[in-house]
């Protein structure tokens, strides 16, 4: 059995143990689909990625957006193709603080994905929301930190919190324009 089958085994097995375990239900899914698509395709490129990282991912992560009662998707425009680009590669970063997936409809583009997923963790979703409440505008990385509208200090990144990758995350979702 690999170590991933049985983290999840072990998760499963505490869920049953405990049915009071404490677990956020606000959690949320971003999701950045390709914006050449067709409206009817958002929601079913949304739920092809979205069905790829529950099945492929079995972190904690997406084991608590999963058992939440509430499930909620933010559906952003993935803008130009470099932005979904720039996604993929903050997905191939090994991160504690988000899960994340794409899936490419090769008979919509071969070249590019039609959807990327995000699932951000307790911790990352606060930032997410703190940035939101108290940027004025959109917000950007420069450097190491992550400025508002007015090149006002939000954040930094440090070894023991969210490093560059995980700053432009941020940055991409709270600047999502939903769809």
């Amino acid at each position: 059995m690999s170590t991933e089958t049985y983290k999840w085994n072990e998760l499963l097995s505490k869920l049953i143990e405990e049915p009071e375990l404490e677990v956020q239900t606000d959690t949320k899914a971003y999701s950045f689909v390709n914006r050449y698509l067709n409206e009817k395709q958002y929601g079913i490129q949304t739920a092809h990625a979205l069905a790829r990282l529950t099945w492929l991912d079995k972190s904690q992560i997406v084991f608590d957006y999963m058992k939440g009662e509430q499930k909620l998707i933010v559906l952003n425009g993935g803008g130009a193709r470099d932005m979904r680009k720039t996604l993929i590669n903050i997905g191939e970063i090994d991160s504690t603080y988000f899960s994340i997936q794409w899936f490419n409809d090769i008979d919509i583009n071969p070249q590019s994905p039609s959807a990327i997923v995000v699932i951000p963790s307790r911790k990352m979703q606060h930032i997410i929301d703190e940035v939101r409440a108290n940027s004025k505008g959109r917000v950007r990385v420069s450097g190491n930190l992550l400025l508002n509208g007015e090149n006002e200090f939000l954040i930094k990144s440090t070894p023991d919190g969210l490093n560059q990758a995980e700053l432009e995350l941020v940055e991409k979702i709270v600047n999502g324009r939903t769809v």
